[in-house]
């Protein structure tokens, strides 16, 4: 209705949408697995961390290449929707790279008032946090990305409860 009185075609609400569910989910997944070494960090050498991370960075940066990004987008939705999708993104890379950026930097609030609801109920040790973080946003990600389930529902509390279960135990989770 609002974009209807604003004049806006369908066709770029549904690009927005769509741009916007991918970034979202690119930009979570990326954070969750930085934040996530950290809780095998303390097992491997320090020097992992670096390259792990830096692969993460680089895999994220080269899929929202435009010579990668459409063509991906393009096969995603042709299996979802069995059709061609004229997908005529008009944002540069730098643009995409800000918007996962600014995605990133939301669900890691999101992640950090999580991790003080945990810890008004139980303890937590501080230097948990941005494992915890990463599990909370991984968990979000894959409710995102569960095509099996109708609703996604129950996914994201699952994980949640899978992932949590180092920290105290699962009754609590």
């Amino acid at each position: 209705y609002l974009a209807r009185s604003k004049n806006i075609l369908k066709k770029n609400l549904y690009l927005s949408a769509a741009l916007d569910a991918i970034l979202h989910t690119v930009a979570g997944f990326a954070i969750s697995l930085l934040l996530i070494i950290f809780f095998f960090g303390y097992k491997t050498y320090f020097l992992n961390y670096y390259i792990i991370g830096s692969a993460i960075i680089a895999g994220v940066m080269v899929f929202i290449h435009p010579r990668v990004f459409r063509p991906a987008v393009k096969l995603i939705f042709s299996k979802i929707k069995k059709e061609q999708v004229d997908l005529d993104f008009n944002l540069s890379w730098f643009q995409k790279l800000k918007i996962i950026f600014y995605f990133s930097l939301a669900e890691f609030l999101f992640g950090f008032g999580f991790y003080f609801l945990i810890n008004s109920i139980i303890y937590l040790n501080p230097q948990n946090l941005l494992t915890i973080i990463g599990f909370y946003i991984l968990s979000g990600v894959l409710g995102l990305v569960a095509l099996f389930a109708p609703g996604r529902l129950g996914i994201r509390e699952g994980a949640l409860v899978l992932f949590l279960q180092p920290f105290f135990p699962l009754s609590i989770a």
